[in-house]
């Protein structure tokens, strides 16, 4: 549930309402970092850091291209596939969750992506 929660706060701290945030939140202080972090490669990402560690057992990461008619995206993705985690997650600037299972080679695919559209494989997430 901690995944789901901290892209809802991405899509807060990414449309500037930091002051909605509960600061003394970890989670709401990783979403602040996450969108206030510097640019690799067009996309913010706490991943793409040498010490980068994951956050309570995901990798989180802004996609550079947003699909079409989609707006800004992140993606929300298992450290540890299988172990910490099944779900990938997308959420849109709309702040729609969606979830799928990737499979074994999910941080792998959710790393090579740039872009991200609804497809039958994403699921709206609870």
């Amino acid at each position: 549930m901690t995944a789901i929660e901290t892209c809802h706060d991405l899509v807060l701290a990414s449309k500037g309402h930091e002051r909605e945030l509960e600061s003394d939140d970890p989670v709401s202080r990783y979403a602040g970092a996450l969108v206030n972090a510097p640019q690799i490669k067009g996309a913010r990402s706490m991943a793409n850091q040498k010490d980068a560690t994951p956050f309570y057992g995901y990798y989180f990461r802004t996609l550079p291209k947003p699909g079409k008619g989609v707006g800004s995206a992140f993606i929300a993705y298992p450290a540890e596939s299988r172990s910490s985690g099944v779900m990938t997650f997308a959420i849109t600037r709309a702040d729609i969750v969606y979830a799928a299972d990737l499979g074994p080679n999910t941080a792998k695919i959710a790393q090579a992506m740039t872009t991200w559209k609804p497809s039958s494989k994403w699921r709206v997430a609870d």
